[in-house]
């Protein structure tokens, strides 16, 4: 006589097939006890699964992308012949700026086929500081090699400034139009402040613009080092000058 017996298929479930033997039905027990022994037989697959992802024989995840390089600005100064000396001390701020500046992205300001502008990171490069960071040494710098100061730092360091001054950045980025015109732009606000009463005596936007020779990642940090040495060049002409009218 025919009748049917339980087995584990091949999906992980419980399936039947035909078989002959003397005895025409299995016992609920028996029953039980075959259940149970399938039951074993999924979990010892899921068990031996399990150990395959964990040691890392198998992953489920997509591989990591590769992390930018991190670059740094080598900036180079070049200042008046006529700019005076000055008697007093300086404090910098850490400049002031929104996402997606307040970072160390580097950002491209493209122009889509539709003439709609988009900021985007580039994606190779990413600078090897926050950015306000990075311009706050590079302003410091600046007005230690221009000379015509006594003493120039932090505004958390230990001295007492007669002025603080203060950066904004508005702009930081590499502008592409099209498939011909590419720049580097760079826009800052800057505020002289009387560090004994704290209030600003003196405030000016500063804009620079430099042209990409092509597209690649050197020019592009080429382009950024020109615009922004040529800004910092401005603030310490214009710093050291409203600072010496109003001590005068």
């Amino acid at each position: 006589m025919t009748y049917f017996t339980f087995r584990l298929s091949k999906f992980g479930g419980i399936g039947r097939q035909a078989s002959s033997c003397s005895r025409p039905y299995h016992t609920p027990r028996e029953i039980d006890r075959v259940s149970a022994c399938s039951d074993f037989q999924i979990v010892g697959v899921l068990m031996v699964l399990c150990s395959f992802l964990l040691s890392g024989c198998v992953s489920l995840l997509p591989p990591a992308p590769p992390r930018p390089k991190s670059v740094t600005l080598m900036l180079a100064f070049q200042f008046p012949a006529d700019l005076n000396p000055v008697t007093w001390s300086l404090a910098i701020e850490q400049p002031l700026a929104i996402d997606p500046f307040d970072s160390r992205r580097i950002i491209v300001n493209i122009e889509t086929e539709k003439g709609i502008r988009a900021l985007e990171p580039l994606a190779n490069l990413e600078w090897s500081d926050r950015l306000p960071a990075l311009i706050q040494q590079q302003t410091i710098s600046a007005f230690e090699k221009s000379g015509r100061i006594i003493g120039v730092g932090q505004t958390d360091e230990d001295f007492n400034p007669r002025f603080v001054l203060q950066l904004h950045i508005k702009t930081a980025e590499i502008v592409l139009t099209g498939l011909a015109q590419q720049d580097v732009r760079i826009d800052l606000s800057a505020k002289l402040i009387a560090n004994k009463h704290r209030n600003v005596v003196a405030q000016r936007a500063f804009k620079s613009l430099s042209p990409v020779s092509e597209r690649t990642e050197r020019a592009f940090l080429q382009a950024y080092e020109r615009a922004l040495g040529q800004t910092l060049v401005d603030v310490v002409a214009w710093t050291l000058k409203e600072g010496s009218a109003l001590s005068g």
